[in-house]
């Protein structure tokens, strides 16, 4: 029972530590060609069977003989099968770990670039939102520069009125800065300007800031009266008419 149990004791270590060895130095000297497949290249199998017939069978063959048993083909081949088994195996399980491990990094290092992505573009909507703040701010800047740069006389006022029926009653224009615009059928000059015949106008200018209340009195036979503002630029900033005893309230503009 001895001499079957002492030579499997040396043999086992020897077949294990010959596939250590040989997966370690195949490993270091770069002989593990295609991780993808998670095997050894032509280079790595070669040096991995040149350790087997190195350092295995002379330990191998020797204990044999010290035991007094044969050296025979058969025990040789399967030794050779359990090497290779255990070399693929080790190199298995370790390409295995290694490549759960760069998954995991791998996986990491993606959900790290995800977090920084999410980030910059929250960074770049405040930049978005802050540069259409600033652009809002320097238009309304640019707009009240524009109303300031306006001299006190920087409105147009156009009156116009459609008069029918003969003779015509007057017809009274008001404004709260204290001009009184009168017309007739008979057409009266008011600051060298006319209202006559059945239509007209009349065009004045205002402070920068005014109130006007155009009116037709009840007993007026006005048609329409219509009211248009502009400023020095051109552009309208008011405009309204009305029919028969109408009121056009223009306020406050500048």
């Amino acid at each position: 029972m001895a001499l079957r149990v002492r030579p499997f004791l040396v043999d086992l270590p020897v077949i294990l530590g010959t596939a250590v060895v040989a997966a370690v130095e195949a490993r270091r000297l770069g002989l593990v060609a295609d991780r993808r497949k998670g095997t050894y290249g032509p280079a790595g199998w070669f040096w991995f069977l040149a350790l087997l017939w190195v350092v295995g069978y002379p330990a191998y063959f020797r204990q044999r003989r010290k035991h007094g048993r044969p050296d025979r083909f058969v025990a040789s081949l399967l030794l050779v099968l359990v090497h290779v088994a255990v070399g693929v195996g080790a190199s298995l399980a370790w390409q295995a770990a290694a490549e759960r491990w760069d998954r995991a990094l791998a996986q990491g290092r993606a959900a790290e670039a995800e977090r920084e992505a999410k980030w910059l573009e929250a960074q770049r909507e405040a930049e978005r939102l802050e540069k259409e703040r600033r652009e809002a701010a320097r238009a309304a800047e640019e707009e009240l520069r524009k109303a300031e740069a306006i001299d006190d006389a920087g409105f147009d006022v156009t009156v116009g009125c459609s008069i029918a029926g003969t003779p015509v009653p007057a017809v009274s224009c008001l404004m709260e800065s204290g001009i009184h615009v009168v017309t007739d059928e008979g057409g009266q000059t008011i600051d060298a300007l006319t209202l006559a015949g059945t239509t007209g106008s009349y065009e004045f200018h205002v402070p920068r800031y005014f109130s006007i209340t155009m009116m037709n009195t009840a007993d007026t036979p006005v048609m329409q009266l219509s009211v248009e503002i502009r400023d020095r630029t051109g552009k309208r900033r008011f405009r309204d008419s009305k029919g028969a005893g109408g009121v056009i309230d223009v306020g406050n503009h500048r």
